[in-house]
């Protein structure tokens, strides 16, 4: 027993500073248990509250998105709308583009036609012209031709005042009627 003594005397002090040793790694195993339980908590309340973030944001990204669906579609009625009134207005246009150039053609067969018309209208005017000077003319020979024949009444009814004088010194009965002057 005696060696059991020695070595008990020698190795005691080893296994109480061993038991120390594993009493203190034992109590700091405990402590970091403890730390770790209480991290794994507050890791686990961390996770919980990053759930509760991601699932907000979640949200919030799916009613973003539908707001975008929306608005996408909203978009894409408005574009249709503004497409439907420029083909409209191109329509329009075109056709008051149609309607400018028939407007210019009637505007050339007018300046056209009024250009026929002033023509017409000079040489309607020499017509009148002429017409006037032969009007003046007829006149000028109708005022001649008058005061020839009616010099030639005169003249008519001086030969037959004459021949009536004669033939009343004869006593032959003559034409008695004289001829008017005009």
């Amino acid at each position: 027993m005696e060696e059991k003594d020695v070595e008990l005397a020698t190795f005691g002090p080893k296994i109480v500073e061993k038991d120390l040793i594993i009493n203190q790694l034992e109590k700091t195993c405990d402590l970091l248990k403890k730390e770790l339980r209480q991290c794994h908590a507050d890791k686990v309340e961390e996770v919980n509250g990053l759930r509760a973030a991601i699932s907000t944001q979640l949200v919030t990204i799916v009613g973003i998105r539908e707001e975008m669906e929306t608005q996408q579609r909203t978009r894409a009625q408005e574009i249709e709308r503004l497409e439907e009134e420029k083909a409209s207005a191109i329509s329009e246009q075109e056709a008051a583009s149609a309607e400018i150039q028939r407007l210019k053609a009637d505007h050339e067969e007018f300046q056209i036609s009024l250009g026929k018309l002033q023509q017409e209208n000079e040489s309607l005017e020499g017509d009148v012209e002429t017409l006037i000077g032969m009007s003046v003319r007829s006149e000028a020979i109708y005022i001649e031709e008058n005061q020839r024949l009616s010099d030639q009444v005169t003249i008519l009814n001086w030969e037959l005042g004459l021949i009536k004088g004669i033939s009343s010194r004869l006593s032959v009965p003559i034409l008695t009627t004289s001829v008017p002057a005009r």
